[in-house]
C-alpha cells in the first residue's frame, strides 16, 4: 500500500521546508539559529542538524533545486523577519509541490 501524499508531505518534505526556512533565516538574514527554532517552533538541535546536513539531506537537495520553491522559502523567511509569517504557507507550498510533479523527482 502507497503512502498518501500528505503523509509524505508530514514526514518528509515539512521538515524540509522548515530546514530551508531555518538556513535562510541564519544565513541571508543572520539570525540565531535558537532564534530561528522559535520562530519556527523546532528545537534549536533540530537547526543544528539541519544546517550540517546530519537531517533532512536528500529531501532538501531535492527540494533546493527548484526556483519556485527557493522564492517562496526566501518570501516566508522575510514575512518571519517582518513578523507577518502566515501558517498557511505550508498549506500554499504543499499545493504547489502537489502540481508541480517535477519538484520531488
Amino acid at each position: 500500500m502507497s503512502k498518501l501524499f500528505c503523509e509524505v508531505y508530514i514526514k518528509d518534505i515539512m521538515p524540509a521546508i522548515r530546514a530551508l526556512i531555518a538556513k535562510d533565516l541564519v544565513t541571508r538574514h543572520g539570525i540565531s539559529q535558537w532564534s530561528a527554532a522559535k520562530a519556527l517552533n523546532i528545537t534549536q538541535a533540530s537547526i543544528n542538524y539541519y544546517l550540517t546536513g546530519q537531517r533532512g539531506f536528500k529531501m532538501i537537495s531535492r527540494l533546493s533545486r527548484s526556483e519556485e520553491i527557493i522564492r517562496m522559502i526566501r518570501e516566508a523567511s522575510d514575512s518571519i523577519i517582518r513578523g507577518d509569517f502566515d501558517y498557511l504557507f505550508f498549506c500554499r507550498i504543499c499545493t504547489y509541490i502537489r502540481s508541480n510533479n517535477e519538484v520531488l523527482k
